[in-house]
Order: structure tokens, then C-alpha cells, then sequence
């Protein structure tokens, strides 16, 4: 009985392999970008908490109306940069979930291939070993039938 052929899905895993890689990538991006983005929120807000102690201690030092009214200006836009930044913080994780479950799926895919594998090679050996002991009962018994003893 001839064995059979290697793992013939080689190629495939070969492919989940590196499908998985791709959407590994993907995510360590996108947890980048969002990092990135927590980082940039967390500047503004200091900037924001900065320049409205200063402007607390110019209204009790100098009052002058049009800087203080430029200041808070300032700090009105650095709010509504914050809440920009806050949806982009949300729609981030949104997409860091999407990727993670992709790179899951992924994942489940290269496995099952995996276990393919391993069936087949688990199956090759079993075969290997039938056929190792049909050689080794015909040699025993092709001895026997000649009467031939092994000298020790």
C-alpha cells in the first residue's frame, strides 16, 4: 500500500497565515491611531486647564476685556477640539473591536487548518506504522518459512 501524499492544504495555511499576520497588522494600527489619539485629547485638555488659570490670574491682575474675551474664545475652540477628538476616540474603539474580532475570525480560520494538518500527519504515521509492521511480519515470516534463525 503506497502512503499518501503530504498535507496537500499547505498552501492554504500558507495563506490563513498570513491573512491572520494582515489582520494582526491591522489592529496594532488602528490601537496606534487611537492611542494617538487619547494622547492628542490629553494635550488639548492640558492646554485648555493651562490657559484657564491664565486667564483666572490676568482677571485678578489686569483686567482687560478684549484679551480675556480672546482667551476664553481660545479656550471655546480648544473645548470643541476636545469633543471632535472624543468622537474620534469613539469611533476608534468601534473599529478597534471590528479589527480584533476580524483578527479573531482570522485566527479560528488558520486553526482549523491547523488541525487538518495535524490529522493528516497523525494519519500518515498510523499508515507509516501499518505498513513498517506488514514489511517486518513478511520478513519474519519469509524466515521462518526458509527456517532461517538470526545468529545472535
Amino acid at each position: 500500500m503506497a502512503l499518501r501524499k503530504p498535507f496537500r492544504y499547505e498552501t492554504l495555511l500558507r495563506i490563513r497565515t498570513r491573512q491572520e499576520e494582515l489582520q494582526a497588522q491591522t489592529l496594532a494600527l488602528v490601537r496606534r491611531k487611537l492611542q494617538q489619539a487619547k494622547q492628542e485629547r490629553e494635550n488639548i485638555d492640558a492646554e485648555r486647564l493651562r490657559r484657564l488659570q491664565e486667564v483666572g490670574t490676568m482677571t485678578q491682575h489686569t483686567f482687560d476685556a478684549a484679551d480675556v474675551r480672546r482667551h476664553y474664545q481660545y479656550e471655546r475652540h480648544l473645548a470643541a477640539l476636545i469633543d471632535e477628538k472624543d468622537a474620534e476616540i469613539q469611533e476608534l474603539v468601534q473599529e478597534e473591536e471590528r479589527e480584533r474580532r476580524t483578527l479573531e475570525e482570522a485566527t479560528k480560520a488558520k486553526r482549523m487548518v491547523e488541525k487538518l494538518k495535524e490529522r493528516a500527519l497523525l494519519v500518515q504515521a498510523q499508515e507509516r506504522r501499518k505498513m513498517d509492521e506488514r514489511i517486518i511480519d513478511e520478513v519474519a515470516t519469509t524466515y521462518a518459512a526458509m527456517g532461517i534463525r538470526r545468529e545472535r
